[in-house]
């Protein structure tokens, strides 16, 4: 269900409308198999920690698979948020018995009910490009208007209060790896490591 205008993209009407079908999975961007290898050079296991105690989020989850085949793979402790409550609810039904550590929250990623430093992982799959798309076709996304760089920087902000000192935030986009508006976090003392893979 694609919609007439990218504007629609910012509804959370459109969204719950996306998801009122049931269905399987949708992936933006790549799915896990095309990831886990990055993940595996990115993410911050070290010493003895191991895959099933890292904390992560999946910020703006949808309907992909992506937590389920992490799931499958040894992490275990993932936090799927997404503010459509109808694509909460499946996906929690979906994975209640043969998953039951995943966890489905619906939570607008600006505002992201969780403690500071309390998240090792946070994983963003094309849910930030959402604010992109949302400001219209028009758009050119080298300038892009005041609203979509304060969507951003909220999204980035709970980020960095959710993360933990040494926590990785992975952001998988469609948009371009130089793309001058990049957003940043709004707190001075905080610095994210921008690497592009």
């Amino acid at each position: 269900m694609e919609p007439s205008k990218n504007e629609t993209y910012g509804s959370q009407e459109y969204w719950q409308a996306r998801y009122r079908e049931p269905g399987g999975v949708y992936e933006w961007c790549l799915g896990y198999a095309a990831l886990s290898a990055y993940f595996d050079r990115l993410l911050p296991i070290r010493g003895t920690r191991c895959k099933s105690d890292l904390k992560i989020v999946m910020l703006g989850c949808g309907n992909s698979a992506l937590a389920e085949d992490m799931y499958d793979d040894g992490y275990r402790c993932i936090t799927s948020i997404d503010y459509a409550q109808n694509v909460i609810d499946a996906m929690s039904a979906r994975n209640a018995l043969s998953r039951p550590e995943l966890q489905w929250l619906q939570a607008d990623v600006r505002n992201l009910p969780l403690p500071d430093a309390s998240i090792d992982i946070c994983i963003d799959k094309a849910t930030m490009d959402v604010f992109f798309a949302a400001a219209g076709s028009k758009l050119d996304p080298w300038n892009p208007p005041a609203s979509v760089i304060e969507n951003c920087n909220r999204e980035i902000d709970e980020v960095v209060r959710v993360l933990k000192p040494d926590g990785c935030f992975i952001y998988v986009t469609f948009g371009r790896h130089d793309r001058a508006a990049l957003p940043k976090a709004s707190h001075d003392t905080t610095r994210l490591d921008n690497r592009h893979v």
